[in-house]
């Protein structure tokens, strides 16, 4: 089997440094899909211009074909596969290409060299790939002729590269940032298509390739687009009758004999249609061996099939397999939904597409499928109300109008309401469009038109009704069906699963060009070739006569079992994108379907869609009261690209400073116990399982806890709600329990704060690959030597602008040694001390004032307290110095900002501090409690004016460089996109 997802950049402005191309590639990793843990690996290009990477799915065999072949000439990588390898193998040998390996990979590569482009048109199969010529420096990006297999890429806006992937939201992981904004205009088109077509992307600078098409590009950037396939408008009839119904059944039998030639477990997808069961039968015909058929059924549900595919499957004799889902079944699976969606994406019907995947993916690797018998053979509605009316398309809208009108008023016959769309383009996306322009506009009222290059639908002028047949056709093929296949591929490959189409194989497609279409719409009938062929399989009276569809019913679910789950992700946050929806219409438009006015399930689904794409984070604290650490995780949080992450907070009880930023922010802030006594043992999961029960309808990604103490019942709990993973910050160099060992055990990552921190606590090889050093962040703009106004501290105690001030901002506990700092103020004549910081021990900070009495400090020692604006505090000071003593900081934030600020530092030599300055370089390093040599370093730096500005800025540079918050933010998210990459 040959699926993979693929990716590869390419540099238009010179090499790439060769780190930063690997690392690309390996953040590109595909995110949500399962992925066969030995699997992957990269090429480069020696010039560091190109790379390459790939990762196989779960289902692929260890012995599978290669996905890269590299010769002197080129190299290539292949997503997919091709069944007529032989062929083209053939032909390459009787040009003199001498013989090739067993490796399709390679047949394709070198057709590619012998014939060029002219290459692909000789290809039937279902792929994507990237081939490079070296010697050329030229990159093509191919795609099957269908669009089976998906390829998306992103061209650099400054013209630096271009980057292509298998699934969109690999292309939003390279070392250039996210490519681009939403683009109003395509966020439009997939509102009202419920996806989004080809060439488009979500995000400015990005696209899909088109199916049958190829992009050349060129070393200096020039893109050059090919279509070497399409199906054609106006095709050659020749087929008719009983000689058109051969062909199509010779065709079909070819594609799925080709289809089912590798030797790995295969079954098929039952319906109770008519293309799934011809395909069933015609490979049961061909195996001597027991045939698996699965089939989804919903046996309350008008459109459920499951009782007609069991009669197929009795008849054809094949080993029938039923899964029968509730609303409550896809609930549990919604998060899933989005985690296999690598863009926005609203066809409901991926909901039974994944449970068929994942209850086929528990007996065999592979599917057939009947994908484009509907397109191809017209079986849809749509093409045959068009065709019923399609004369009268030949006269003008107002005529056409008037005839629609008196027909409803009674005074002619009735009319289809399909005469009254102005051209056959019009009613073609009127009727593919589930969520009406009326309602977009109250929905979303600022959102522009439909992009002006988007011509899908474009008619032209009326030229018959065989012309309306040909032109449904072509829609449908690059309509519907690019949505049904993109379902799919979704679906499947998230289980790690391979569907096959065989109806979508060319020698199929083009024995369909050559039938008469009104052969398959014969008496207001459709698909009639395809059911002529089923019927020499099954007796007449078993085929139903009327289509159904793979369907669900969401509407009903949405006001029953998935209520919850819709209210929490429509109503309780801000929606993507921000600011475009209007939240009082979308109330309005939410209980006019509760209330069954109308039936909105497919706009609200799609809306549904938009918000899904983001992983949900809940970021647990246990109150915002100190706000130190409350802060941090606030830093965090509202820098977090919100197009990838979807933040919430939990507290065990409300009541902190920063309780209102938090809902301000437009972030949910849950108060419920996370954390529980884990005595008695007996009762702990029962317990746990209790308190899991009001985070299990959030449907929570991931849990980050800033939590402080060695707790290990979050970790439970987090699991029990449904979480594939629980990260925990390690803030500090405490570790006076066994159980720190059992919380790190429970955790999937560690963010620890120091280097310190790894060596002492993590360095056991199981810890390895759990732990990431990720050290706090400064907000650069905010803490800046030039950006801060000085505040009122030093006329507040009658401090002159020459007199020297040194400020120590830290909480007034006893770690934090201002004991020592107090005494070393004795030993520095002059100068000024500003002591900011808050205290819960009354009683400590009376002792410190009592031990600056003593020492006759009373006038140079002040207690700030709580001092609200730091930077201003930092730009009075001239020396900023923290004492702190014993095992130390995590990583003290206060002495990075005054850093940040362009202050000379002088910091005790402990695990934190010791990683944040350079010894003499961008501040100074004392030893631990030792007032005489604290003292002696700041006389140093306030004696000598050159030094203390040049150690500020050393220190500012040092931050910049290692310690900005937005390196913070990104290295989290890097984590946590690493996290949802990795298998469960």
């Amino acid at each position: 089997m040959t699926t993979r997802s693929l990716a590869g950049l390419i540099s238009f402005t010179g090499s790439f440094p060769a780190y930063q191309l690997r690392e690309d590639l390996q953040r590109m990793k595909p995110r949500g899909i399962s992925l066969r843990s030995d699997s992957g690996d990269v090429w480069l290009d020696p010039d560091s211009r190109v790379g390459f990477g790939y990762w196989e799915h779960e289902a692929v065999d260890a012995t599978s074909q290669a996905a890269i072949w590299e010769t002197n000439r080129s190299v290539l990588v292949l997503n997919g596969k091709i069944y007529n390898e032989e062929t083209v193998r053939a032909e390459l040998e009787a040009c003199g290409e001498g013989s090739c390996s067993h490796s399709e990979t390679e047949v394709i590569c070198r057709a590619l060299e012998t014939w060029g482009l002219d290459a692909i048109d000789r290809l039937n199969g279902m792929f994507a790939f990237a081939w490079y010529e070296k010697k050329a420096r030229k990159l093509l990006l191919a795609r099957d002729h269908a669009g089976i297999k998906p390829l998306y890429y992103y061209i650099h806006p400054n013209g630096k590269g271009m980057a292509f992937a298998s699934r969109y939201n690999q292309l939003l992981h390279t070392h250039w940032g996210e490519p681009g904004p939403v683009r109003p205009d395509v966020l439009n088109l997939f509102l009202r298509l419920h996806h989004i077509p080809p060439p488009y992307g979500l995000l400015q600078n990005t696209y899909q390739l088109q199916p049958g098409h190829a992009v050349l590009i060129h070393e200096n950037g020039r893109i050059e687009d090919h279509c070497w396939w399409q199906l054609p408008r106006s095709p050659h009839i020749d087929l008719y009758e009983e000689e058109a119904v051969e062909a199509a059944g010779a065709a079909i039998e070819s594609a799925v004999a080709s289809q089912r030639a590798e030797d790995i477990p295969l079954g098929v997808f039952l319906s109770g249609g008519v293309d799934s069961p011809l395909i069933t039968a015609i490979a049961r015909e061909q195996t001597s061996a027991d045939l698996k058929a699965f089939t989804i059924g919903n046996p309350d549900w008008r459109q459920d099939e499951s009782a007609d595919a069991g009669a197929y499957a009795m008849h054809l004799d094949v080993d029938f397999r039923l899964l029968n889902i509730t609303g409550a079944d896809m609930a549990d699976l919604i998060p899933r939904v989005w985690e296999a969606q690598s863009e926005p994406f609203a066809d409901y019907s991926i909901l039974p597409s994944m449970m068929v995947c994942r209850f086929a993916r528990e007996e065999v690797r592979a599917a057939l499928s009947g994908d484009g018998g509907d397109e191809l053979f017209f079986g849809y509605q749509r093409p045959l109300s068009l065709l019923r009316n399609g004369t009268d398309f030949r006269f003008p809208w107002l005529l056409r109008y008037g005839l629609y009108a008196a027909g409803r008023l009674g005074i002619i016959p009735a009319r289809s309401e399909v005469i009254a769309a102005r051209s056959p383009a019009d009613y073609y996306f009127g009727v593919n469009c589930r969520t009406s322009e009326k309602d977009l506009s109250k929905l979303a009222p600022d959102l522009p038109g439909l992009p002006r290059d988007f011509s899908l639908y474009k008619f032209g002028r009326y030229q018959g009704k065989p012309d309306l047949a040909n032109y449904s056709r072509v829609v449908e093929f690059y309509g519907q069906l690019q949505r049904g296949l993109k379902k799919m591929e979704m679906a499947s490959s998230y289980y790690g699963f391979e569907v096959r189409t065989p109806l979508l194989d060319r020698r199929v497609i083009e024995a369909s060009l050559r039938i008469d279409p009104f052969m398959n719409m014969k008496d207001n009938n459709r698909k009639q070739v395809l059911v002529k062929l089923l019927q020499r399989y099954i007796p007449r009276e078993i085929i139903p006569t009327s289509k159904r569809g793979f369907a669900v019913p969401l509407g009903d679910w949405f006001r029953d079992s998935l209520r919850p789950v819709v209210e929490d992700m429509l109503f309780s946050a801000d929606l993507y994108p921000t600011g475009l929806f209007n939240k009082k219409e979308l109330r309005t438009y939410w209980e006019q379907h509760l209330r069954k006015e109308k039936d909105h399930k497919w706009g609200l689904w799609s809306i549904l869609a938009l918000q899904g794409c983001r992983l949900r984070i809940l970021f647990t604290i246990p109150n915002f009261i100190t706000a130190g650490s409350g802060g941090a995780m606030l830093n965090i949080i509202r820098r977090l690209d919100r197009d990838l992450f979807e933040p919430a907070v939990g507290v065990l009880r409300k009541g902190g400073a920063l309780d209102r930023t938090v809902t301000e922010m437009g972030i949910p802030l849950i108060e419920a116990p996370f954390v529980l006594d884990a005595k008695p043992y007996s009762s702990l999961l029962r317990r746990a399982k209790h308190a899991a029960d009001v985070f299990r309808p959030y449907h929570f990604d991931l849990w980050h806890s800033f939590h402080y103490s060695d707790d290990y019942t979050e970790p439970l709990i987090a699991y029990l709600s449904g979480a594939k993973g629980w990260i925990y910050t390690k803030k500090n160099m405490n570790w006076h329990s066994r159980a720190w060992l059992l919380r790190s055990f429970l955790a999937r990552k560690i963010a620890a704060q120091n280097t310190d921190m790894l060596e002492q606590f993590f360095s056991k090889p199981v810890f390895n690959n759990k732990t990431k050093l990720i050290p706090r962040g400064v907000d650069l703009e905010k803490y800046s030597p030039k950006a801060v106004a000085a505040g009122d501290f030093r006329k507040r105690f009658g401090i002159a602008d020459r007199e020297i001030v040194i400020s120590c901002v830290a909480q007034l506990v006893p770690v934090k040694d201002h004991p020592n700092l107090i005494c070393a103020a004795a030993r520095v004549p002059g100068a000024h001390f500003f002591l900011a910081g808050s205290t819960t021990d009354e009683s400590y900070i009376d002792e410190l004032q009592r031990r600056a009495q003593s020492q006759g400090l009373s006038d140079r020692v002040h207690f700030l307290g709580k001092v609200a604006d730091i930077p201003a505090l930092l730009a009075e000071t001239d020396v900023f110095v923290l004492s702190t003593k014993g095992l130390g900081e995590g990583c003290p934030v206060a002495l990075l900002e005054a850093m940040a600020c362009g202050k000379a530092c002088v910091a005790t030599n402990i695990p934190g501090s010791r990683d944040i300055i350079e010894n003499g370089v961008s501040g100074v390093l004392v030893e631990p409690e030792n007032a005489e040599a604290l003292a002696g370093a700041i006389n140093r730096l306030i004696s000598d004016r050159d030094l203390r500005e040049r150690m500020g800025s050393a220190a500012r540079k040092r931050v910049e460089k290692s310690f900005s918050i937005e390196r913070e933010v990104a290295a989290h998210e890097k984590l946590y996109l690493e996290l949802m990459g990795e298998k469960y």
